[in-house]
C-alpha cells in the first residue's frame, strides 16, 4: 500500500508524475470535515465501479499506561451514524438531472482512458446541459436563462454532494 498526498489544489489530484495514478489499481481518498468526520471515497478502481464512500470518526481509547505511568491510547474506527454506505438522497430538479445525465451516458457516454480521469463513461458537461435546458426537464420556466440558472444549481448539487465528478468539461456519474 502507498500513502500520498493530494496537491494544494485538490481538484487536480495527487502530486506527481501522471504513471502514478497509472500504477495504482485502488484508490481510495480520505477526506475530513469540520467536525473531525472522515469519509473514505473509492475515486479509481481498475476493474470495478468507484463512488463508494464510508464515512466514519475516530475513537480514541486507552489500553494502559507505560513504565512511566504515561496513558498508551490508540484509535478505534467508528461507522459515522450520517453514513449511508454511500447513498446520498437527491431530489426535485436535481434528481431530474442526474436522470438526464444517466440518459446522456447510456447514449453517447465515452470511456476516457487516461490517468486523471476515473474509470467509466463519461459525456461533455455541454452534452448535459443541452439535455437539461430542454423546456421542462429541469424548470417549468419559458426563459432559457432561468433554465440554465437551475442547471448550474443542480450540477453544483450534485457535484458537492459526490453524485457526479466534472473535470475537464466532462462528467461522470459517481454512483449508481
Amino acid at each position: 500500500m502507498l500513502v500520498h498526498h493530494s496537491g494544494k489544489d485538490v481538484g487536480k489530484g495527487a502530486r506527481g508524475h501522471s504513471s502514478l495514478r497509472a500504477a495504482i489499481d485502488t484508490e481510495i481518498e480520505l477526506t475530513r470535515d469540520d467536525l473531525g468526520q472522515i469519509t473514505a471515497e473509492v475515486t479509481k478502481q481498475r476493474d470495478g465501479p468507484t463512488g463508494y464512500r464510508f464515512s466514519y470518526v475516530l475513537q480514541q481509547v486507552e489500553l494502559g499506561l507505560d513504565q512511566d505511568g504515561d496513558p498508551v491510547t490508540t484509535c478505534l474506527v467508528e461507522p459515522a451514524e450520517t453514513a449511508q454506505a454511500g447513498r446520498v438522497a437527491v431530489s426535485g430538479a436535481a434528481r431530474s438531472a442526474l436522470d438526464l445525465l444517466d440518459k446522456t451516458i447510456a447514449e453517447s457516454g465515452v470511456e476516457m482512458r487516461k490517468p486523471q480521469y476515473p474509470a467509466g463513461p463519461c459525456v461533455g458537461v455541454d452534452l448535459w446541459r443541452e439535455a437539461c435546458l430542454e423546456p421542462g426537464a429541469i424548470s417549468a420556466s419559458d426563459d432559457k436563462e432561468v433554465r440554465a440558472r437551475a442547471f448550474r444549481k443542480c450540477r453544483d448539487h450534485l457535484t458537492d454532494a459526490k453524485v457526479v465528478l466534472v473535470r475537464d468539461d466532462l462528467v461522470w456519474r459517481v454512483q449508481p
